[in-house]
């Protein structure tokens, strides 16, 4: 007859050590392989006399889009950034997610604060990115730059929920 709290959590790992799941972001990180480390939670009451429960799912990380625009008045063509790859340089790449609370932790800090970054390309030139924003779970942070000598500075920047476009019904369990 007592009420219940309800956590579950994506993707399922069996018995975590101390409820963590531990993750590391590889050095050359393919986009298309990142949702390994996309974590999602839900949590929900029920009891006997209110069995029904819902179990919304939020993302517990941070989406970052960069889109990287030339500028010729700066003498950066297309043919400087072809076949470029970008690396963030001084970030957390490893860390813990938490099956009971929710919470993702790099190093002891709450994954959503960020350096300001360095991005480097393929051929060894770095650029400073400076975010000046402290970024919450399930959100989704845009930013179009373009390189002013070794600056990427911000055209724009969007900030929205990262949010799935339809639901689906599950069926089953591990």
């Amino acid at each position: 007859t007592d009420t219940h709290t309800f956590n579950a959590y994506y993707p399922y790992t069996a018995n975590p050590t101390n409820d963590l799941i531990e993750f590391q972001v590889p050095e050359a990180a393919v986009q298309s392989e990142q949702k390994v480390n996309d974590f999602l939670f839900a949590s929900g009451t029920a009891s006997y006399a209110n069995p029904s429960l819902t179990l919304n799912f939020t993302h517990q990380m941070v989406r970052v889009i960069i889109k990287v625009y030339t500028s010729p008045e700066y003498g950066f063509t297309t043919n400087d950034f072809a076949g470029s790859l970008l690396t963030f340089i001084g970030y957390f790449d490893s860390g813990t997610f938490n099956i009971k609370t929710g919470k993702v932790e790099c190093s002891d800090v709450p994954a959503q604060v960020m350096p300001d970054m360095t991005l480097q390309l393929s051929n060894g030139e770095n650029f400073v990115f400076l975010t000046n924003d402290t970024w919450k779970a399930g959100h989704s942070y845009s930013y179009s730059l373009k390189p002013v000598r070794n600056t990427l500075e911000v055209i724009s920047a969007t900030i929205s929920p990262w949010t799935v476009e339809s639901e689906k019904t599950i069926n089953g369990y591990e």
